[in-house]
């Protein structure tokens, strides 16, 4: 057997030398599916502490299937059409939202926010598990031993498949109500043991999915394919949204916008005003082109943004925009500098007129949907 490179990967050009300058043709050859991919995975696990495809050292049988197989392909595709440039490749990484996300959460802050929930009700509540990559991710572990050690009855989680968290959480009898933009993603985290989903409509604000699939078709869809129970979220904001979503199948409803504007949510009130202010045609679809659509509110930074959007089509980079949607929250949410970036909303600003406490817009809330099922619908 004669020296050589795996046909499997790329056959060997004829036209190459058969020594170290055809192996390196051979390597950085745009045809190689390998070369930059690992060379891009192994950067990102140095920034992110783990990479795209875990198994850095192995992308064949034996390895795993990427994360993120579209970020891996991008920023691998990206990467050879600069000239392989290691250092725009670093910059494309750490101007990106993943890397500037601040992993904050603790399980000491967390078990102070249990607490102090705990000293406002004692009704059952829930605890949000974001899982995302992050150079600095937060101690997973540790914040399930709290949410545990506190007795928490119903843990929602969100962003990537939450499967390798979720033994230890379901041996404590916790509930897991995973965050779902589709259907076929809803059926993942049934087959993986999630209790229950919240289905996101194309409504909503943040980051709706790519499917473009409004609630009044997505929710029917669940309720046909699904065999655990789920909730509605986007464009829920009343009584109406409450027995419209149960009509269509849901358990109940979920909402974001409408507890943003309330005299308990803890942003600044130029941001609540800007709800209260703002028309269901007020909200603007951002990063298509990179795959990653999020809704946002509209304002100065948003229209610049999408200027960039329209000039540059499909060359867009993130690198492009991070002024507009990096490192912006703290400043809008806190500050209250609202023309600073983009920041999610979703259509059903359009129904938000007032800014009560979250228990007068809950009474509110289950008074309308009695009148309706009571009074309008009971001679139906």
């Amino acid at each position: 057997m004669s020296p050589g490179t795996p046909n499997s990967i790329l056959p060997f050009n004829k036209n190459y030398p058969k020594n170290r300058l055809g192996l390196s043709k051979w390597l950085f050859d745009r045809k190689n599916p390998l070369t930059a991919r690992v060379f891009v995975n192994q950067i990102w696990q140095e920034f992110f502490g783990k990479g795209i495809v875990k198994t850095t050292g192995d992308f064949g049988m034996q390895g795993e299937l990427p994360t993120h197989p579209k970020i891996l392909d991008w920023l691998a595709v990206d990467f050879m059409e600069h000239g392989w440039n290691v250092k725009r490749l670093v910059k494309q990484m750490v101007a990106s939202a993943t890397y500037r996300q601040s992993a904050v959460s603790t399980p000491e802050k967390l078990a102070n926010e249990i607490a102090r929930c705990k000293e406002m009700t004692d009704k059952p509540f829930a605890v949000n598990l974001t899982f995302l990559p992050s150079l600095t991710p937060p101690d997973y572990p540790g914040l399930i031993k709290e949410i545990i050690d506190a007795g928490v009855p119903v843990v929602e989680t969100a962003g990537r498949n939450p499967a390798e968290y979720l033994p230890a959480l379901k041996e404590a009898g916790i509930k897991i109500i995973h965050k779902c933009t589709s259907v076929r993603h809803s059926l993942k985290a049934q087959d993986i043991g999630c209790d229950a989903v919240s289905v996101d409509g194309f409504e909503c604000g943040g980051h709706p999915g790519e499917d473009d699939i409004p609630n009044f078709i997505l929710l029917p869809i669940a309720a046909d394919e699904l065999e655990i129970p789920f909730v509605a979220s986007g464009g829920m904001a009343d009584g109406r949204s409450l027995v419209g979503a149960m009509a269509l199948g849901a358990e109940g409803m979920n909402m974001g916008t409408r507890f943003i504007a309330t005299q308990d949510a803890p942003v600044h009130q130029n941001v609540k005003d800007a709800i209260v202010n703002a028309s269901e045609l007020d909200t603007r679809l951002i990063m298509r082109s990179l795959t990653n659509t999020e809704r946002v509110l509209n304002n100065d930074a948003v229209e610049r943004l999408m200027e960039k959007e329209k000039a540059l089509g499909d060359k867009l980079r993130f690198e492009d925009i991070v002024d507009e949607v990096a490192g912006v929250y703290p400043k809008i949410m806190h500050e209250g500098t609202m023309e600073v970036g983009a920041w999610s909303c979703g259509m059903v600003a359009g129904l938000v007129s007032d800014i009560p406490t979250v228990k007068d817009l809950i009474d509110s809330i289950m008074t309308e949907a009695d009148s309706i099922i009571n009074q309008r619908l009971s001679n139906f």
